[in-house]
């Protein structure tokens, strides 16, 4: 077999079409790996590996809606043995609008896109994929206000996945500093210790200092956040904003990027 794969997507392929509700597949570590991210990503119910040694096999079980429509509409393989294609993480191609993903091979290992979320959705409302387009459709007239925060919720978690969100916070003050290391960034803010400032797993900084900034007096640098998931990104961005607010005469402290504040006049003397 010169293309493992490729038979495992067919299997899949001839499985759904026959509407079995599983599929044994020959194993192998990356084909675990992309059996994981199926089952992660909800296209799959579930998957258990059988046998041992060269008779070891992975079984699938495929997932089908009250229908008997699959979660799984489109399975290709873009990169073959015979083929490479290598992109850049800012160039991986949408699939289905977004409403689809790709799994591509890492350093890391088999990773699917930018990652993935999950929104509630509430009772009363559902969703339709129609061509590249999903729709919210809600049973009557009073779920109005939870039909706009399920669309809004979903919008959000799509936008998110295929082009990822974005925040900027600026540091002001002399001698105050903002150093990224890692999975955590390190604060001076002006008191007696620095402030370790832990990163959760899915958001990402990277601290710059823009020379576009130069009309605030004392300013130091620029960080720049970003996640797949707003809500995640906006609670981490306040919660840097309370380390050290901006004071009212000078704007010294954290502050939100482009929002801009009014300072009170100094005090004169006679």
């Amino acid at each position: 077999m010169t293309d493992p794969i490729a038979d495992m997507l067919t299997r899949i392929r001839n499985a759904i079409a026959a509407k079995h509700s599983r599929v044994d597949i020959p194993a192998s570590k990356l084909k675990l790996e992309i059996a994981r991210i199926l089952k992660e990503e909800g296209y799959v119910n579930n998957f258990v590996v059988k046998g041992e040694g060269v008779k070891r096999s992975i079984r699938i079980f495929l997932r089908y809606d009250a229908r008997g429509t699959s979660s799984i509409t489109y399975l290709q393989r873009v990169s073959t043995p015979g083929r490479r294609v290598y992109v850049g993480s800012g160039e991986i191609p949408k699939v289905l609008g977004g409403y689809g993903i790709n799994i591509v091979s890492t350093s890391r290992g088999l990773m699917s896109g930018k990652g993935t979320l999950k929104t509630p959705i509430p009772q009363g409302i559902s969703f339709k994929l129609e061509g590249e387009e999903l729709r919210a459709e809600r049973t009557s007239d009073e779920l109005a206000a939870l039909h706009g925060l399920a669309r809004a919720l979903a919008n959000n978690a799509i936008v998110g996945v295929t082009e990822g969100f974005s925040k900027q916070m600026d540091v002001v003050g002399v001698g105050y500093k903002a150093d990224v290391q890692g999975k955590k960034i390190v604060f001076s803010l002006g008191y007696s210790h620095p402030i370790e400032f832990p990163l959760p797993a899915d958001v990402e900084a990277k601290a710059e200092r823009m020379t576009t900034k130069g009309s605030i007096q004392q300013y130091q640098t620029t960080l720049t956040l970003t996640s797949i998931d707003k809500q995640k990104l906006g609670q981490v961005a306040a919660e840097m904003h309370k380390l050290r607010k901006p004071d009212a005469y000078k704007g010294k402290g954290v502050r939100y990027a482009n929002v801009p504040i009014k300072l009170k006049p100094g005090k004169t003397g006679k």
